[in-house]
């Protein structure tokens, strides 16, 4: 939900917006690591690193499918 500003194109290039983005993309990490660790019974580096990677790739496909 803090993303949606962004994604809509609403006020972009602003503090908010980006601020708002920013804080939401690391919420999603926190929480993912967090039910990663709980799930899997992962560590916490583990589980971290497994959010990481997630990320990366989810990433990766955004960047490949969002014209330039």
């Amino acid at each position: 939900m803090l993303g949606v500003p962004y994604l809509a194109g609403w006020g972009e290039g602003t503090f908010i917006v980006a601020a708002l983005l920013v804080a939401g993309i690391v919420w999603m990490y926190f929480v993912s690591a967090k039910i990663l660790k709980t799930t899997q019974n992962f560590t916490n580096k583990k589980a971290y690193l497994a959010a990481f990677l997630a990320f990366l790739f989810l990433a990766s496909v955004y960047y490949i499918v969002v014209p330039s």
